[in-house]
């Protein structure tokens, strides 16, 4: 299987996995851009901020993919927790510790609700036939 995320960049974090509003763009962003990206292969616990609205898991095999199509998140974390058997692919509104990191309450994803006013997020999860 392999991961395909539409990532923007990695937001570092320190050692209590806090962001710290520094940013990079390296080899795992784009492995996982470009469906490159083996979750068994690879120990990880990474937050992206999003550039796109569809993960895929992708069975090369079997031409299928697992798809999860997102509306109105701006982040994706990955996590594996050590453990190469699974992968959990979160989309996530705003960014980790938003109220407490070095950023604007907007810029970090924060949203702000007037009473009585709603606001919607889409998930969907299906399988697809994939052309490889």
């Amino acid at each position: 299987y392999v991961l395909q995320l539409p990532v923007g960049r990695l937001h570092k974090r320190d050692q209590h996995y806090l962001p710290t509003c520094e940013y990079e763009d390296g080899e795992l962003n784009e492995m996982l851009r470009i469906g490159t990206f083996v979750p068994c292969e690879h120990t990880v616990s990474a937050f992206f901020e999003a550039s796109g609205k569809t993960m895929r898991l992708l069975d090369r095999q079997k031409s299928l993919a697992i798809c999860y199509k997102t509306e109105g998140f701006r982040y994706w974390m990955l996590y594996n927790g050590g453990n190469q058997s699974f992968i959990t692919v979160e989309p996530q509104t705003c960014a980790i510790d938003a109220f407490h990191i070095d950023q604007s309450y907007s810029r970090a994803g924060v949203k702000s609700l007037p009473p009585y006013q709603t606001i919607s997020f889409v998930t969907e999860i299906g399988l697809e036939k994939t052309v490889l």
